[in-house]
């Protein structure tokens, strides 16, 4: 068995993480042998350039070329005839991404997100549970494709868990050091999902795209915010009785990037996995699943398919390649040649 690369990969990069998320799998895919265009981020516009210029001070253009545009620039490069597509951003776009690449018949790793929860048991400890939510929620202004999108805490512990996450906030710096809003069309969507009973700790700051973080305590399980991923500083929180209820809630969000648990129970914490796919698992904590290069990243069912990072990155770049060889003075055991008589049933036998 050999790894071979695929040969010409298109790396379509997304905006959150303008620069790792262009240069993770575009090392993978270099190292894995393949000539790459990657396209960055139109909306990250001074990481593009730089970008750019890195990339052409590094490689000559024929082995790595940066290609920059908008949404049109994208569709073309689509069209065109890849031996590998890799795509990062939202399922919406994936599905587009997808349907193209089908139809040139090129294989690709498509990495989403969707709605990820968090679920805080009753039997979990509240004050470390609340510390690790919120420093993986906020984190890059809540843009991150696999940071807890809602919790869904246990009703016996629900105020001491809202009790213990104002705390966290009120004793963090968060307005100094959250960070901005991609730009303004994504900061109009956000103030749009903002319901009135909510705890914002800090102040905005439109102009400069900065949106304080904001715990919405006693959201339902019906609100807008549950309805899509809401990629920023907005962290729904609703309410569980049991976990059958539970189970049943957690159907209408289709196979997310990350499933977060929070407990110290190991069946709970089997029954949930087994009964709810994700791309990964992260218990007791959040993000870490996403920091480790020798854990295989990526998502499942709307979230995506496919794995990278690492190793990982590099079997995702290339192809298992099948490679016999048979000397010339080897014996003819098994010629197939006619008349076959019983030598059919002969090969059988060896081949079982």
């Amino acid at each position: 068995m050999r790894r071979d690369p695929f040969g010409r990969v298109l790396i379509l990069a997304p905006w959150n993480y303008p620069v790792q998320l262009s240069l993770s799998p575009l090392i993978a895919a270099v190292a894995a042998g393949n000539t790459v265009v990657l396209k960055p981020s139109e909306m990250a516009p001074a990481t593009a350039e730089l970008i750019t210029q890195i990339l052409g001070e590094a490689f000559p253009s024929e082995h790595v070329a940066v290609v920059t545009g908008d949404a049109a620039v994208a569709s073309e490069l689509l069209d065109q005839a890849f031996d590998f597509i890799f795509f990062t951003g939202s399922t919406q776009v994936g599905r587009i991404v997808a349907k193209k690449a089908a139809a040139n018949l090129t294989p690709n790793i498509l990495e989403l997100g969707g709605k990820c929860p968090c679920i805080v048991s009753a039997d979990a400890n509240i004050p470390v549970a609340a510390r690790r939510i919120l420093a993986g929620k906020f984190f890059n202004g809540g843009q991150t494709c696999f940071a807890p999108d809602f919790v869904a805490v246990d009703s016996a512990v629900k105020a001491d868990l809202v009790s213990a996450m104002r705390e966290v906030m009120d004793t963090s710096p968060w307005n100094d050091e959250m960070a901005h809003i991609i730009n303004q069309r994504h900061y109009a969507r956000l103030e749009n999902l903002i319901p009135d009973d909510v705890l914002v700790f800090g102040s905005d700051d439109p102009g400069r795209l900065r949106m304080a973080p904001r715990l919405v305590p006693d959201a339902d399980w019906g609100d807008v915010l549950m309805e899509e991923e809401i990629f920023g500083p907005i962290l729904p929180i609703v309410t569980f009785h049991d976990y059958e209820e539970l189970d049943v809630r957690l159907r209408d969000y289709d196979s997310p990037l990350a499933l977060y648990i929070f407990s110290d129970d190991n069946a709970l914490s089997g029954r949930l996995m087994n009964n709810h796919r994700s791309g990964g698992v992260c218990i007791n904590d959040t993000m870490k699943q996403g920091s480790n290069l020798n854990i295989p990243f990526g998502g499942v069912g709307d979230s995506g398919y496919g794995r990278y990072r690492g190793k990982a990155g590099v079997e995702a770049f290339s192809y298992e390649r099948a490679v016999v060889r048979r000397p010339f003075w080897a014996p003819e055991f098994f010629e197939l040649m006619p008349p076959y008589g019983d030598k059919i049933n002969l090969l059988k036998r060896f081949m079982r």
